[in-house]
């Protein structure tokens, strides 16, 4: 990884300064570029590589087949370090330098910071990670595709899945992530866990309030104390990065695996994995917008199998999403023949293809990529890397997906 961010930095990727639109520039006629704006220094780097992997796979199978229209695709990546003020003037250096078709950037707040700017500069944007509904709803830009599953998506389905594998846990809580996605995430998890979870396990689910912590937390001893006593049976959690599989780490010596029936992990997905190893429970259920063996198709294992010989890692979901969305870029190009912003929007929108997450589709009205969704726990196992998929469920979001109303405030 650490090699692959010095060849970025050496090559120029994150120089970024703020041009002005009438200087856009045409893209090169010797090669489709695709700009990325992600993470790739700081704290969040981890997504950010993450994601560029997934696309340079994808850009790298696509160019041994001859590329797009007779060229090679080339990724050109930009570092915003999570930053919003970095992530605009990243959209405008890729704009000044004619490279229109983007992927990121990633994270919600570097999102809505470029959403003013995408259609003065021309530029497409596909999100490969963000869960905010807002994207799609009172923040709908046309410029804009969302290729990741909402919170609300991502907990309906996971609510469906859970109900219906233990009806019999009905008390719940969460431990969250203190923000404005960790507060939507609250609001979210008590309406499903008290009202459909209900109605489906066909008993009474209480919900208690649920514990927040600031991100970048080292020490869930205090809040794993408060777990041990409290007599919630279920429980949701929603920590990123890190921290997740540190609170994990920090449990086992009190036991709480044994002491909560059921985990939903909202954040932390294979990492759970990693941190834990052969000492991971089995009572832990991973959200997930793809993984190779819960996805179970032959585009998944394929890129699976590529991803772990390219870098020695389990994929992280990223992988999935980041792949998915150049594969949906080149396919849009060669429909239109082109790289022309009005025209590679109209092939968007309503694309249909078969993809690492089975057959998928973006829907017209507000660009959310409809594609399944995974929930999956993992076995210990003596070889490396300790675990291994045991059980999964995959939930086809049309079936759990709210109408499109782009413009609009969500509502539950």
């Amino acid at each position: 990884m650490a090699n692959i961010r010095r060849r970025l930095f050496l090559g120029g990727a994150v120089a970024i300064s703020a041009l002005p639109a009438g200087m856009i520039r045409a893209q090169s006629t010797n090669t489709i570029k695709i700009g990325i704006v992600a993470p790739l220094s700081g704290s969040q780097a981890p997504v950010g590589q993450t994601e560029l992997e997934g696309a340079q796979i994808a850009r790298d199978q696509i160019n041994a087949q001859g590329g797009v229209l007779g060229k090679q695709i080339e990724l050109v990546p930009l570092d915003d370090q999570a930053n919003p003020t970095r992530a605009v003037a990243a959209v405008r250096e890729h704009a000044g330098n004619g490279v229109n078709l983007l992927m990121g950037p990633c994270y919600t707040a570097t999102a809505t910071a470029v959403l003013p700017i995408i259609r003065e500069l021309k530029v497409v944007v596909v999100n490969p990670s963000s869960t905010d509904e807002r994207l799609t709803h009172s923040l709908f830009n046309t410029n804009y595709f969302n290729f990741q599953d909402t919170n609300y998506v991502r907990f309906k389905a996971d609510t469906k899945a859970i109900a219906e594998k233990f009806p019999d846990v009905t008390s719940w809580t969460a431990i969250i992530f203190e923000g404005a996605s960790g507060h939507e995430q609250r609001t979210t998890a008590k309406k499903f866990l008290t009202d459909w979870y209900s109605e489906l396990a066909k008993k009474q689910v209480s919900y208690i309030e649920p514990m927040f912590c600031a991100l970048g937390t080292t020490d869930f001893k205090p809040q794993i104390s408060q777990l041990m006593a409290s007599p919630a049976e279920g429980l949701v959690v929603t920590e990123p990065g890190s921290d997740g599989p540190t609170f994990y780490q920090q449990m086992l010596s009190f036991g709480l695996q044994k002491k909560i029936k059921v985990f939903l992990d909202m954040a932390a997905e294979i990492n759970v994995g990693l941190a834990l190893g052969s000492q991971v429970p089995p009572n832990i259920w991973i959200d997930s917008a793809w993984n190779p063996t819960a996805a179970n198709n032959k585009l998944s294992r394929e890129l699976g199998d590529e991803y772990t010989k390219r870098t020695g890692k389990v994929p992280f979901h990223y992988v999935g999403t980041s792949y998915t969305a150049i594969q949906f870029y080149a396919n849009a190009i060669k429909q239109t023949g082109g790289t022309d912003t009005e025209k590679i929007i109209q092939a968007l929108e309503d694309m249909h293809m078969e993809t690492v997450k089975g057959p998928a589709y973006i829907r017209k009205e507000d660009h959310a990529l409809i594609a399944d969704v995974y929930l999956y726990n993992l076995k210990p196992k003596k070889e490396a890397p300790g675990f291994d998929v045991d059980q999964s469920v995959t939930v086809h979001m049309a079936d759990v997906i709210y109408p499109p109303t782009p413009g609009k405030e969500f509502t539950y």
